[in-house]
């Protein structure tokens, strides 16, 4: 099942967690709350500041300008000069601690994101996880902030009540049984609104996913006219957003507007009446009614900003339950807790009975028992029909993955006894897509070496063929590459990401399909930059194009996720019917072997020629 079709957590253990991630910044939002109760009871007193002066003067109007007009005046002012400063401090301390929060728990999420393994990103949209890291990361920051609002509006009503019981306390329980009411309707609604916001919030992020992916295929979409398909699918997700968008208005209006009928009508006008029959009756002043209407005033605005702070909390709440789904999510690959560092390596790979299948297809394997070793600073090409498990074995050797058995050795140490970053420091990649960042060419080099100078930079594009047409661009290493490097060619890309490699300089080298996209003349410059940097490197080759490596120390053919052969080129030809196959279907001669074998060996699932 999809993490985000999971049960949400309770409330509870959602703010829990948020409340652990606040950390070093819970001493200030708890003085700012510390405050906003302070706050709360000076805009409490002033009704009763009205209920003194009018009972006073319609007691002894005279009595009251002689004794009490100045003392009461400076009381008033004294409030105010109380309640400035605490209201300012009380809203600055909590936006403050929530500021930092949700900057914590962002870089914290992205942090998390970038090193969970390889499966994590099978199984989650772009989109989706952008959408997390964005909008869901500032609606839990809105229920920071609303939650501020929540024990403000609490202590008013608290206070309130303490001064309405005070004055008339059978006043005061006709409030208390329509505040009863109006608590079991939200006891009742609310956990149903929560689930319908969690629902809105899951829709939001299948269409932000769907959307980023389509967005990021508009050339291939375009290429098969399929923009109206593409159409049809987006409508689909937003639709399905819609109604459950429209569902939760329903539900949140019959909740908050049958709340307000109550809070703005009916109890006012039950204290019009009630109060006016107390007052005729003598057990009322005219003070303390009109008391009783500020505190109401105060009251339905709080019972009212309660509500919508309900709302909103359980709307970030839903939020932050898709926050710590990510941070929930554990990596498959993890650094030992007695890693190992190495200072240096010489290059010596094995694969020692290793088999392998990918956590989420786990009745297919994808490698059986494959052994072999590659000698530091040889050459070793990889090739086998599509899905042989070509590509997996150099995931294998990053450790984006671990063996389900068997084990992986560099320099005799087993990979799963090094730290990632000290094995991923060793090794170079040159991928079939090579991948830029947005930013300026000299930008995207430095991804390897930070520090690097100009001279090594240089260097590195020399090595690469790159110079001369990085030099030949107006702004030269300054030129902005577009997202994904889109202003360079394939030839180009390659190239400049050869040269990254040449300025990283690590002892292995893995080569994944390196040259398949280009046509002859790139391809032969990338050749030529190839074998610069293979050389005096231990090197994997993942290729298609078996012509690109006839001349490698030594070529392993995997049919099926096996090894089924080994040996150079010639060799193999006179021994392994899969490789003289796939010669043959891409035109080489095989003229050095025994006659051509059926094209339909290379898919039969029997077993295959040994080794």
């Amino acid at each position: 099942m999809d993490a985000s079709k999971e049960k949400a957590r309770p409330a509870r253990q959602v703010i829990g967690r948020l409340w652990g991630f606040m950390g070093r910044y819970r001493r200030m939002y708890v003085i700012g709350l510390a405050l906003g109760i302070l706050d709360a009871l000076c805009q409490t007193l002033i009704p009763m500041v009205f209920r003194t002066v009018l009972n006073a003067l319609q007691a002894d109007p005279g009595g009251f300008m002689r004794q009490w007009f100045w003392p009461g005046l400076g009381a008033g002012l004294l409030l105010v000069a109380v309640f400035l400063p605490t209201a300012f401090l009380f809203h600055t301390f909590c936006s403050i601690s929530v500021t930092r929060l949700v900057r914590d728990m962002r870089n914290g999420l992205y942090q998390h994101i970038q090193r969970l393994s390889a499966d994590f990103f099978h199984r989650r949209k772009v989109g989706e996880l952008n959408q997390r890291l964005s909008s869901d990361i500032d609606n839990m920051a809105n229920a920071a902030m609303w939650g501020m609002g929540l024990i403000w509006q609490s202590c008013m009503i608290t206070w309130a009540t303490i001064m309405m019981l005070s004055i008339e306390p059978r006043l005061t329980a006709l409030f208390a049984a329509l505040m009863l009411a109006v608590a079991v309707w939200s006891r009742y609604y609310m956990p149903r609104l929560r689930v319908l916001s969690r629902n809105v919030r899951d829709a939001g992020g299948e269409v932000s996913a769907i959307v980023t992916e389509y967005v990021s295929l508009n050339d291939l979409i375009k290429s098969y006219t399929s923009e109206d398909v593409m159409d049809a699918r987006v409508h689909h997700y937003t639709n399905q957003l819609r109604k459950k968008s429209e569902r939760f208005v329903w539900q949140q209006y019959i909740f908050s507007d049958l709340l307000q009928t109550v809070t703005r009508f009916l109890a006012p006008f039950a204290l019009l009446f009630v109060g006016a029959a107390l007052l005729a009756g003598g057990r009322l002043r005219v003070g303390d009614l009109v008391a009783f209407w500020g505190f109401w005033l105060l009251m339905g605005g709080a019972v009212n900003a309660l509500l919508q702070t309900i709302t909103s909390i359980f709307t970030g709440l839903a939020s932050a339950d898709r926050v710590l789904e990510i941070f929930d999510e554990n990596p498959l690959v993890r650094d030992a807790a007695d890693a190992v560092t190495l200072p240096a390596v010489r290059g010596d790979i094995a694969f020692e009975n290793v088999s392998f299948n990918y956590p989420a297809e786990k009745d297919q394997p994808v490698l059986r028992q494959v052994s072999f070793v590659v000698p530091a600073g040889r050459r070793v090409a990889i090739v086998g029909p599509s899905g042989a498990g070509k590509s997996t074995l150099l995931q294998l050797i990053m450790r984006f993955y671990d063996p389900l058995e068997g084990r992986i050795t560099l320099d005799g140490q087993d990979l799963r006894r090094l730290a990632q970053a000290n094995l991923r420091g060793f090794v170079g990649m040159v991928m079939q897509d090579s991948a830029f960042f947005s930013g300026s060419i000299e930008d995207n080099l430095r991804l390897a070496k930070e520090d690097a100078t100009a001279q090594e930079l240089e260097a590195a594009l020399a090595g690469a063929n790159a110079l001369e047409f990085i030099q030949a661009m107006p702004r030269g290493l300054k030129t902005v590459l577009g997202e994904r490097g889109v202003r360079l060619s394939g030839g180009q890309k390659q190239r400049l990401s050869i040269a990254r490699v040449f300025l990283k300089n690590p002892p292995i080298l893995l080569l994944d399909e390196a040259t398949s996209s280009l046509d002859s003349l790139a391809e032969r410059q990338v050749q030529q930059a190839m074998d610069r940097l293979m050389t005096g490197r231990t090197t994997l080759i993942v290729a298609h194009r078996i012509s690109t490596i006839q001349n490698a120390d030594e070529i392993i053919v995997l049919h099926h996720g096996r090894l089924v052969a080994r040996g150079r080129h010639v060799e193999l030809l006179s021994t392994c019917p899969l490789y003289r196959s796939l010669c043959a279907h891409q035109h080489l001669s095989v003229a050095a072997g025994s006659p051509e074998m059926p094209t339909r060996w290379a898919q039969s699932p029997d077993d295959p020629t040994p080794a």
